[in-house]
C-alpha cells in the first residue's frame, strides 16, 4: 500500500512539474561576448497548400530572443520558415521575400513588423536560438517591443500574415501554442527597461 501511495505521489508531482513552462535558455556567445536569452518553446503557425496535395503545409515558427551587450538590451522576434513541399529555388526566394514584412494578429491587435536587414551574427550571436526543423529552413529577425510580446503572450488567438509580396499576402494560423514559453521568457526580463 505504501508503494502505491508513493507511486501516486511521484506521478502527481511529475504532472505538476510538466505543467510548468520550460525556463528560457541563456548563454554567453563566445565570439561576441553577448549574453543571449531565448524563449524555450516557440509558437508554430501553418498554412495549408491544398492546391498541391493533401496534408502539405508551409510553416512559420516565432520565438523571442533578447541580446544583452554590456547592458544594452535588445528584443527580437525570430521567424523560421519551412515547408513540407519540395520547393524550387525560385519558390524559396519568393517565400523569403514574402517574410520581409509580417503582421501578427494577437486577438484583434495587429503588430506590424519589418524584417531587420541583418544576420544573426550581426545581432551579436553565432548560435541559432532555435533548431531548424528541416534542411533549407529560412531565418528572419524582427525588432520587437516588450509590449508587442506581452500582447502575443496574453492573446487567445494568434495569426500571422506575410506581406512582403503585397499582391499575395499569405495567412498562417496557429499550429502549436508558444504562449507559455513566451510568458516565461517575459517573466525573466529586467523590469527597469
Amino acid at each position: 500500500m505504501r508503494v502505491l501511495s508513493l507511486l501516486a505521489l511521484l506521478l502527481s508531482l511529475h504532472g505538476c512539474s510538466s505543467m510548468q513552462p520550460a525556463a528560457p535558455r541563456v548563454w554567453l556567445d563566445e565570439r561576441t561576448a553577448v549574453m543571449v536569452t531565448a524563449q524555450s518553446r516557440p509558437a508554430v503557425l501553418a498554412r495549408e497548400e491544398q492546391m498541391r496535395a493533401i496534408n502539405v503545409r508551409d510553416y512559420a515558427q516565432i520565438g523571442a530572443v533578447e541580446t544583452n551587450r554590456m547592458g544594452a538590451h535588445h528584443l527580437y522576434l525570430v521567424l523560421l520558415f519551412w515547408s513540407t513541399i519540395d520547393r524550387s529555388p525560385a519558390e524559396h526566394e519568393w517565400i523569403a521575400a514574402n517574410f520581409s514584412r509580417i503582421t501578427l494578429h494577437a486577438d484583434d491587435r495587429p503588430i506590424e513588423l519589418t524584417r531587420a536587414a541583418v544576420t544573426r551574427e550581426e545581432l551579436g550571436f553565432g548560435l541559432r536560438p532555435f533548431a531548424h526543423p528541416t534542411p533549407g529552413t529560412g531565418e528572419a529577425y524582427f525588432a520587437v517591443t516588450r509590449s508587442d510580446l506581452q500582447s502575443i503572450a496574453l492573446s487567445r488567438t494568434l495569426t500571422l500574415t506575410a506581406r512582403g509580396n503585397a499582391d499575395t499576402p499569405e495567412r498562417y494560423s496557429e499550429w502549436q501554442d508558444g504562449r507559455r514559453g513566451l510568458a516565461a521568457f517575459l517573466a525573466q526580463l529586467p523590469t527597469a527597461r
